[in-house]
């Protein structure tokens, strides 16, 4: 003797399958939600860099969206860093080489390339500028870092921005500029063998 089985009716099983769909989607829009809060969350905890304003391409832009291979060390760092001349930055920026030349020069490289003809028939590789301003010989590129609000380093030929002597790149060093709040600061250093070295800045607004 044959059983007949009990249908379903054709509406029970379209809305099962309802059901079963709107609670895949539920756990699917959950699923996407958590995974976007999770990355707000994150962004929120992770540490945010400073924005630095440079000038190396002749106009103010943020150093982040600067198309140009670029080192940026602020006068903060700097002074942390006791570093009192360019010759220091050798230690803080890559690719970067400064070194002792003939006469007195001072002989920095970039990337490798430079030049140790420190005559007055030699050309420098790389340019060195304090606020815009070229220094003509190699025996003025040990300036000294004071009172300094950024250095820019370019890497790479930069004839275009800054003419001749910029074969392998530029350095950019630019002090603070007054300004309308009274302010003064003062540093005290030594070092090994007797070595000393101090330095005040005051400003007041006129």
């Amino acid at each position: 003797m044959n059983k007949q089985r009990p249908r379903q009716s054709l509406a029970s099983t379209n809305q099962s399958s309802v059901w079963k769909l709107n609670i895949l989607s539920t756990a699917t829009l959950l699923a996407i939600s958590g995974s976007v809060l999770a990355q707000e969350a994150q962004k929120q905890d992770a540490p945010k860099l400073d924005d630095v304003v440079v000038t190396a391409t002749k106009r103010t832009t943020l150093a982040s969206k600067t198309p140009a291979s670029l080192a940026v060390i602020t006068g903060d760092d700097l002074k942390s860093e006791g570093a009192a001349d360019t010759k220091r930055l050798a230690e803080l920026m890559p690719n970067v080489q400064l070194g002792n030349a003939t006469l007195g020069a001072v002989e920095v490289s970039i990337r490798g390339i430079g030049s140790n003809n420190g005559t007055e028939v030699g050309d420098a590789a790389v340019g060195v500028t304090i606020d815009g301003v070229a220094l003509g010989r190699p025996q003025m590129a040990g300036a000294a870092l004071y009172d300094v609000e950024r250095v820019e380093v370019l890497r790479g030929p930069q004839g275009t921005l800054y003419g001749r002597n910029s074969t392998a790149g530029a350095i950019n060093i630019i002090t603070k500029k007054p300004t309308q709040i009274k302010e003064a600061s003062a540093s005290f250093g030594f070092s090994n063998y007797s070595g000393a070295q101090a330095d005040a800045m005051l400003n007041l607004p006129v």
